[in-house]
């Protein structure tokens, strides 16, 4: 566990190294599980310096999560949080814009590999864990996310929005492409899908100037437990009115075709057992 009285001093180091360095602020800004791993670690191989990657720039949602490490026990720090509050305090301006990739998914797909993630962030995945008991704890986040932060929560209003100036969907995109831009005299933004990650790298060069290819990181059916993640994958599938829903929200239908939405709620609808 981080000594407390050694927390203020490693963060305080991370902002002035930032300070110092950063000469062109380059953000992947998204919601989690949507391939900003992949596009981060892209820009990093790409000989960009420093990636930001974060998923809020909220000073409650930072202060809440940035409590919640101090009281882990183990020697891990917020990183991703200080990178926001970072960002927070320098914020984008037409002297010095941000360069920014911000990437959207499968809203279902996203929850279940969140739902993974976190179990096993939190040391709550072990061996003798069975597919079933994860199915009905599955469930069980679905039922909620019918909450405030589930089918009624827009990230790209809430989050992308005010950094941008302007509604994401007051720009067209074309889901036959998988990208798009939007550009402004204080933000140059790239608008990726997670699964048309195999058409960013195209995009990408052309955003920032340079090549940057991407390889898959942070997949959850490569991970240790992938393969309890497929086996919950055979057998979960979220309620029809759920599926049915989603798929009619705005941010669903403003990324991805008539025929894409249908592909997913066949997906998600289909019998049990393996596909």
């Amino acid at each position: 566990m981080v000594d407390p009285a050694e927390y203020p001093a490693l963060k305080r180091s991370f902002f002035e190294q930032w300070d110092r360095e950063t000469t062109q602020v380059n953000v992947v800004f998204a919601q989690g599980k949507t391939g900003t791993s992949s596009i981060a670690a892209g820009l990093k191989r790409a000989g960009f310096r420093p990636v930001f990657q974060v998923h809020t720039l909220d000073p409650t949602k930072l202060s809440k999560t940035e409590a919640a490490y101090s009281g882990r026990r183990d020697d891990s720090y917020p990183r991703h949080v200080w990178e926001a509050q970072w960002l927070g305090a320098h914020g984008p301006t037409e002297q010095h814009p941000w360069r920014l990739v911000a990437s959207v998914r499968d809203p279902i797909a996203r929850v279940v590999s969140r739902f993974f993630q976190q179990k096993n962030a939190f040391q709550e995945l072990y061996d003798d864990l069975n597919a079933a008991a994860l199915v009905v704890d599955l469930s069980e986040q679905f039922h909620q996310q019918k909450s405030a932060l589930g089918i009624g929560y827009d990230w790209c209003e809430a989050e992308l929005g005010p950094i941008l100036g302007q509604s994401v969907y007051d720009v067209p995109f074309d889901p036959s492409v998988g990208c798009g831009t939007i550009a402004s005299d204080h933000i140059h933004s790239l608008l990726l899908r997670r699964e048309s990650l195999d058409k960013a790298p195209e995009a990408l060069r052309a955003h920032f100037g340079r090549p940057v290819e991407l390889t898959l990181e942070n997949v959850a059916t490569t991970k240790g437990y992938g393969g309890l993640y497929r086996s919950v994958l055979d057998r979960f599938r979220p309620s029809p009115d759920y599926v049915a829903q989603v798929y009619e929200t705005r941010q669903s239908r403003h990324f991805y075709s008539p025929a894409e939405l249908d592909g997913f709620r066949q997906w998600w609808t289909r019998p049990v057992g393996p596909a």
